[in-house]
């Protein structure tokens, strides 16, 4: 299956008391990967914009940065992320990020269902 990249969704996600939006290119369904996710995108987080620290259940995520930098919530410890970094936030653990800098930041989603 072959898809054109500017024939891919695109789809809009507020967390609640996050700053902003984050805007997903769905790379694929949760059908075309076979229930096994539910979440495969290439995100994009404005300057100043968060993602509110949310807590995974019956899944993993794992994020890959491909452009920018940020201050990413691994379970309450703060790192500064920049691109190339990998991050995986497992079944009970929580995640989130902030974007503090001039540079949008670019980074894929997998979530994976256990």
């Amino acid at each position: 299956m072959y898809i054109k990249a500017a024939n891919l969704p695109i789809v809009e996600k507020r967390f609640e008391e996050s700053r902003g939006v984050v805007r997903m290119l769905q790379l694929a369904t949760r059908k075309q990967m076979l229930d096994h996710a539910r979440q495969f995108s290439h995100a994009f987080l404005e300057p100043g914009c968060t993602v509110t620290a949310h807590k995974h259940s019956g899944e993993t995520e794992i994020y890959y940065f491909l452009k920018g930098k940020c201050l990413y919530n691994d379970n309450g410890t703060e790192i500064e992320i920049c691109a190339g970094d990998v991050t995986i936030t497992g079944d009970g653990e929580y995640h989130g990020i902030i974007n503090n800098t001039a540079e949008t930041l670019e980074f894929i989603a997998l979530v994976i269902l256990e």
